[in-house]
C-alpha cells in the first residue's frame, strides 16, 4: 500500500525504469499481478491523493497510505487492519491520514 502511494510520487517515464524488472508475484488471489492493471491502480491512487491495498498482499487486510513529500527520503504513512472493520471506517481514516500528514509537513 505504501509502495503504491510513493510510486506515484514519481514520473510515469521514472515509474517504468523502476518497475521495469519487478516481476509483480501473487500473493493472494486480489494481488496485481499485470502491468496494465498496476498503471490503473496507480492513475487511480494518484487521483484520490492516497492508497489502498485491499486483500492485495494479506487476505483479509486492508491498508491505506498517504506519502509524506519533503523528507528527503520516499516516505509514507499507513494505516492496515482487518478489512471489514477498516472498511467501515474508510473515510475516517484517511482523513485522519492527511491530517496527519499535514501536521508532520507543519501545515497543521
Amino acid at each position: 500500500c505504501r509502495g503504491k502511494r510513493l510510486d506515484t510520487c514519481n514520473s510515469k517515464e521514472r515509474r517504468t525504469r523502476l518497475l521495469a524488472d519487478v516481476t509483480l508475484e501473487r500473493l493472494t488471489t486480489r494481488t496485481i499481478t499485470s502491468r496494465s492493471a498496476l498503471d490503473r491502480e496507480l492513475a487511480s491512487t494518484e487521483r484520490r491523493g492516497w492508497a489502498v491495498d485491499d486483500g492485495e498482499t494479506e487476505a483479509g487486510a486492508l491498508c491505506f497510505a498517504v506519502a509524506l513529500p519533503g523528507r528527503g527520503a520516499p516516505s509514507a504513512l499507513s494505516l492496515s487492519g482487518p478489512a471489514e472493520r477498516m472498511r467501515a471506517r474508510q473515510t475516517e481514516i484517511v482523513d485522519a491520514l492527511a491530517a496527519a500528514r499535514e501536521r508532520l509537513a507543519g501545515n497543521e
